[in-house]
């Protein structure tokens, strides 16, 4: 399976904010996801993003000799989540954006959506990557202490 394959539908969105988008239904456009025209502009910076923040994070968790790229690395991190836990996280990052570019002012609604997407995301980047990190070929272990035989 390939990272690129990774996007999120209608049917994510609606499973956090149904009530948000309940009229919305756009198919003019380069609509992905049926709420913009334009939602695949906030869909991509959403996807860059969890590449980045993955890629940083899960240098900490795997070998860097494991993988023989960053690319064969997320392939890896996408084969190895059958759980959809990315596609949760894609969700969050994408909820954010989307209310973070209508937040007028500290006080809006919107700015509220924004820092809560925001917050579940970070709880659940590291959390998630670590458990797709345990299926991966090689985890990382880092020992903190190291047995030295006296019988050798």
């Amino acid at each position: 399976m390939v990272w690129s394959n990774l996007t999120i539908t209608r049917d994510n969105i609606d499973s956090f904010e149904k009530q948000t988008f309940s009229g919305l239904n756009v198919t003019t456009g380069n609509t992905v996801l049926n709420i913009d025209e334009k939602d695949n502009l906030v869909l991509d910076e959403a996807l860059k993003q969890l590449e980045s923040d993955v890629s940083d994070s899960m240098s900490y968790l795997v070998n860097d000799e494991t993988f023989a790229s960053e690319d064969d690395l997320l392939d890896a991190i996408y084969a190895a989540d059958s759980k959809g836990l990315l596609k949760s996280l894609l969700t969050y990052k994408f909820l954010e954006i989307w209310f973070k570019q209508d937040a007028t002012h500290v006080d809006s609604k919107t700015y509220k959506d924004a820092v809560y997407y925001y917050n579940k995301y970070t709880h659940y980047l590291p959390i998630n990557l670590q458990r797709i990190a345990g299926r991966l070929s090689k985890p990382r272990r880092n020992m903190r202490y190291q047995f030295i035989s006296q019988y050798d």
